[in-house]
């Protein structure tokens, strides 16, 4: 696999969004439909502001996160998503939690769509500082806890687990059936 996430489509969902730090700078995003959903009113706000001059479409959601996943979008705003990410929440839950979280994602993701999220691996090479200099701890999950998150899904035709050059992060990817 290449490192980049093959995504077709142009439905798309940012899941614990933040300010969206990832698509201040993107291009060729001005046909997209793209759903932000977190729990922090300013940081939507100023992902709004950065991201809606490059991309077509933006609907921002602010709610808990964990209860808008786990309870399904009702009214329909999320559903079904060609490419569903969640970059940086899942190193807040245990793998219990995050398995959970995974399936409620799941559930967004269209056919032939992809999910990706990401966590930090255990052999973060900043981890030491950002624990005893930031006091910044983190959920971290192996390479097989990472890989786990994708039993029991129904309709994956590939799942595939890389790091980043510096070997903080891992990003799991899932692809739907279509």
């Amino acid at each position: 696999m290449s490192n980049r996430v093959r995504v077709g489509g142009k439905r798309l969902a940012s899941i614990g969004c933040g300010s969206c730090l990832e698509l201040w700078e993107q291009e060729g995003l001005e046909s997209c439909d793209f759903l932000l959903l977190d729990q922090d009113k300013g940081a939507l706000e100023r992902a709004k502001n950065k991201v809606s001059k490059a991309i077509g479409h933006v609907t921002v959601i602010e709610q808990n996160i964990l209860k808008f996943v786990l309870r399904g979008s009702k009214d329909g705003a999320i559903g079904h998503r060609d490419f569903v990410y969640a970059f940086g929440l899942f190193d807040y839950f245990d793998h219990s939690s995050a398995s959970r979280l995974t399936k409620g994602l799941w559930q967004m993701v269209a056919p032939g769509g992809v999910l990706l999220v990401t966590n930090a691996h255990p052999g973060n090479p900043t981890r030491l500082w950002m624990e005893y200099g930031g006091d910044w701890f983190l959920k971290y999950k192996t390479s097989e806890e990472m890989m786990s998150l994708s039993d029991g899904l129904e309709a994956v035709v590939e799942r595939s687990l890389r790091a980043d050059s510096q070997g903080v992060y891992q990003f799991l990817e899932i692809r739907k059936d279509s």
